[in-house]
């Protein structure tokens, strides 16, 4: 019985205006690029890659993004990508415009940049990417490499390079001891490529592979690095168990590495788009992106506490919904190793677009608890106007704990060209906005009503908006209803006729909005079917023993029928869940000698309808029928009696095994028949059954003989 205090009605509609025009001003936006960065279609968010590196060191910004617009002069080949690497400033009151340099200037495209600065000389930056030509080759090769490129200068200019021919999807990180190591896929085995870690003590110059490291899995896909002081840690996402595998290992010297341990992180079926970092204390922190059976796509993230412990990582915990609707969250995680209050903090940033809004924001949050809480969102972008913002990355200065961020930004209303903007703030306070709902359930519990519930996680909301669009999930959504704070729960009712609907919640308060939970959908239920009649159960043995069942389907919003079946005709069980407007069944597990007894009703949404009258049949059929060769005319038949109730027994015959006739009728108890007056040398089939006052059982087996010549 549902308590009536879960229920929730109508409340009066907190005006709009509270929260669409009072939300906190996000920090103001600097365009860094220098010219229109082009992708040949709408749709292709991964045209520029998945990945933009950036590294904030005092007040130094560093970023580079692959970039094919005209103003980044050197790139051979327009309109594939090179890499635009700018160094400029960033400090609480934003970033800086600036000039960006070509640190590529390559044949083919390159993209997903990785980038490592070296502890022991800041100005020593290496840079890795897709798009490597292989080692001693120049131009358009078929193999893949990783594009290395190193500066001295704190960003300024590069040489460049190869390293690393038959791998993609590197990454990089440098420890506290100037170890640089770099993870990618190897992909000269065709099918079974694998994650490969190497370690440069030069610099990044040379890399050798990093001895007792086991890739998890037969294949390694999306690897992903990240290192502590003494520390390195690898996420790579393993084919044959669809699930993310860390493996850890201590950083001992100069190129020694330590034994590696794997786990595999809890409830990471399905995942993608991780990212992982290390925090100053050790803790490690695994983000990803996933979507439930039922679609519902969350950021989760996952936290080893106590580093290279004995702690593995835990089980994990929901940042945020996101709409799952071919959209991607693409969630980038870092911490603040500064040496203020704020060390330790773990910053994510994610794109964020309700569907059909056709306005993608960069949302920026943040942990004080190692992952175990997150704040809610900051939007980064500074403007509202329709517009798709993609791929988004995110760094902290420890000298100031600034937090910058910089994404493609496609503002002016085009889908084809963007720029790259920019931004940076002071290490932000916990927002005026309330933060997002999670997990939004919806289910019918009654021909008038559905039910919805949301987990609530701010403490700060007035109340929470629903809303709601109707069976066209290209429609858009429209403001159904508002609750109180506090409330988690919420009865759509009042529905006269079946209705289904899609619905998503946010949090609201004077300051803004947060954003939407996942969307969930649901109808009201129908009204209980009617109860099928005339059920009709037969003996239908032939070599194996058998019972065809019949009824009459007397309802037309069935979704299904329930068979059940008993052998005391009280004690009942389920034996199948039908199809709608199924009227008949056969049950083949049956054995001759018992009386079956069965009962059938049909379901939908609104619950089970009466059964059927009982219907109930004994298998007493005769069995072991042999036939035998006697003469050129004649043939014996023998068979067993199974029944006590038999009036006769019927003997059918068959020239071909599928057209039967009926050729005798035998008095009861008898066990034999002679079939005479025959052809000569012909094949005959046979087969016999029972006749009783309830009517005719099942078949014996098939049996033949041939009369002689």
């Amino acid at each position: 019985m549902r308590k009536t205090t879960t229920r929730c009605v109508i409340s009066a509609v907190i005006p709009s205006v509270l929260w669409a025009s009072a939300a906190a001003a996000p920090p103001l936006n600097t365009e860094l690029s220098p010219g229109v960065i082009t992708r040949a279609s709408a749709f292709d968010d991964a045209a520029f890659g998945t990945r933009i590196a950036a590294s904030l060191e005092n007040r130094r910004l560093l970023v580079v993004w692959p970039d094919n617009s005209a103003a980044v002069a050197g790139n051979p080949d327009v309109p594939n990508l090179d890499l635009a690497a700018l160094l400029t400033g960033a400090t609480a009151s934003g970033a800086l415009a600036g000039t960006p340099v070509n640190a590529s200037a390559l044949a083919n495209s390159q993209t997903a940049p990785s980038l490592a600065r070296n502890p022991l000389d800041r100005n020593h930056l290496v840079l890795v990417s897709d798009g490597g030509a292989p080692s001693g080759t120049s131009g358009i090769s078929t193999l893949p490499g990783v594009f290395r490129a190193i500066s001295r200068d704190g960003g300024l200019t590069w040489t460049t390079g190869t390293v690393l021919p038959g791998h993609h999807s590197a990454e990089i990180g440098f420890d506290a001891q100037g170890n640089l190591f770099a993870l990618a896929i190897d992909a000269r085995s065709f099918f079974t490529p694998r994650a490969a870690l190497y370690v440069s003590t030069d610099g990044g110059q040379q890399f050798v592979a990093v001895a007792g490291f086991v890739p998890p899995g037969r294949i390694s896909l999306r690897p992903n690095l990240a290192v502590g002081d003494a520390s390195v840690w690898v996420l790579v996402h393993d084919f044959d168990t669809n699930s993310l595998v860390a493996a850890r290992a201590a950083s001992l010297g100069s190129g020694q590495i330590g034994a590696f341990s794997q786990q595999t992180l809890s409830g990471s079926v399905g995942a993608s788009h991780a990212d992982l970092a290390v925090g100053p204390l050790g803790t490690a922190l695994a983000v990803y992106e996933i979507r439930s059976a039922t679609g519902v796509g969350t950021i989760r993230a996952h936290a080893d506490a106590d580093g290279l412990g004995a702690a593995p990582f835990n089980t994990g915990v929901a940042i945020t919904n996101f709409t799952s609707y071919n959209e991607i969250a693409l969630p980038r995680v870092v911490f603040d190793h500064g040496a203020g209050p704020t060390r330790g903090r773990a910053y994510v940033i994610h794109q964020e677009e309700p569907r059909l809004a056709l306005n993608k924001e960069m949302h920026l949050r943040f942990s004080t608890d190692g992952g175990a809480s997150w704040s809610a969102a900051i939007r980064l972008n500074d403007n509202t106007d329709l517009s798709q913002r993609i791929v988004p990355a995110v760094a902290v200065d420890a000298s100031s704990s600034v937090v910058a961020a910089a994404w493609y930004d496609f503002r002016g209303g085009s889908t084809t060209q963007a720029r790259l903007f920019g931004t940076a703030l002071a290490a932000p306070g916990k927002p005026a906005e309330p933060n997002s709902p999670l997990n939004l359930s919806a289910r019918g519990i009654s021909t008038s009503e559905i039910e919805l519930t949301w987990t609530d996680r701010s403490d700060n909301e007035t109340g929470f908006v629903i809303e709601r669009q109707g069976p066209n999930l290209f429609a858009g959504f429209l403001v159904h209803a508002t609750v109180g704070a506090g409330v988690s729960t919420f009865v759509d009712a009042g529905h006269t006729v079946p209705s289904g609907f899609t619905y998503r919640v946010r949090a609201v308060n004077a300051a803004g909005t947060s954003p939407y939970t996942n969307e969930a959908s649901a109808a009201t239920l129908a009204a209980a079917p009617a109860a099928p009649g005339a059920l009709v159960a037969r003996d239908a043995s032939t070599a194996q023993a058998a019972v065809d069942l019949n009824w009459v389907d007397n309802s037309s919003n069935e979704q299904g029928f329930e068979l059940e079946r008993s052998l005391d005709g009280n004690s009942f069980a389920p034996l199948a869940t039908l199809g709608a407007d199924t009227v008949s069944a056969t049950d083949p597990g049956v054995e001759r000698g018992k009386r079956y007894f069965y009962r059938v009703r049909s379901v939908n949404s609104g619950g089970a309808s009466g059964f059927s009258n009982v219907a109930s049949v004994l298998l007493d059929a005769p069995s072991a029928l042999v036939a035998r060769r006697v003469s050129s005319q004649r043939i014996d038949l023998t068979w067993v009696d199974n029944s006590i109730r038999e009036q006769n027994f019927r003997v059918e015959r068959s020239r071909d095994g599928r057209s039967w006739g009926e050729i005798a009728t035998v008095a009861a108890n008898t066990t034999a028949y002679a079939d005479r007056n025959l052809r000569r040398n012909t094949l005959y089939y046979y087969r016999v059954r029972a006749k009783h006052a309830e009517g005719l059982t099942g078949y014996t087996n098939y049996s033949f003989a041939t009369t002689a010549p």
